[in-house]
């Protein structure tokens, strides 16, 4: 299994991010002749560079080269053994016919109060400084609900904003370290109705691709 992440393959010079595309295409068709074996491939941020190429003044002929590139590659690997997996935060810029010709597609929406409460937990029993408030069950059920409505990506950063808080001061970490980066840590909270079609915002079923996920 290997990950692509599109926002980090972009390149300032002309052509060159389709060259680092058309490259990670090219070593990955070589694994999969060498090893005989498939390969699944997660491009992460779909959107970053496979938006729809409309012709409107925000869309570059480069940022056109690159979908152009992209669409051949992505709709060819199967034939060379490589299965894609694709996720965005904004389904609906991405090119259309990137989404007619997926063959399945979720929506994977933000966590829940209990699955946010997990994640604290994971997170602060990594570090000696924190494993006390990981394990203070009304400090954890307190802050899962302030943190409703952010991104899991938005979570972790305000923890480690929080740790430093209480790095800084040499001492454990506290609830109120986590509320004080929640309120200065300048973390957007997300509104799930704009990352969904229109006509799919009670059923929260994203067709034709499999993604459009938060975090």
């Amino acid at each position: 299994m290997y990950k692509l992440d599109l926002s980090q393959v972009g390149s300032t010079y002309v052509n060159g991010t389709v060259v680092n595309i058309a490259k990670a295409f090219n070593e990955l068709e070589e694994i999969a002749k060498r090893s005989q074996k498939p390969i699944l491939l997660f491009m992460d941020e779909m959107d970053s560079l496979m938006s729809k190429r409309d012709g409107s003044e925000s869309k570059s002929e480069e940022d056109n080269k690159v979908v152009n590139t992209l669409l051949p590659l992505i709709l060819g690997a199967q034939d060379k053994n490589i299965l894609i997996i694709g996720a965005t935060n904004m389904y609906n810029s991405l090119d259309p016919a990137i989404k007619d010709r997926v063959k399945f597609s979720a929506y994977i929406g933000l966590p829940n109060e209990s699955e946010i409460k997990k994640l604290l937990a994971k997170v602060l029993n990594k570090y000696k400084m924190s494993q006390n408030l990981a394990n203070n069950d009304k400090a954890l059920t307190n802050l899962s609900k302030k943190l409703i409505n952010y991104s899991p990506r938005s979570i972790t950063n305000m923890l480690s904003l929080a740790l430093e808080y209480a790095w800084e001061e040499s001492r454990e970490l506290i609830e109120a370290d986590i509320e004080k980066a929640i309120t200065e840590g300048n973390f957007e909270k997300i509104n799930e109705e704009e990352y969904l079609p229109q006509n799919k915002k009670q059923s929260k079923v994203v067709d034709g691709f499999l993604g459009a996920h938060q975090g």
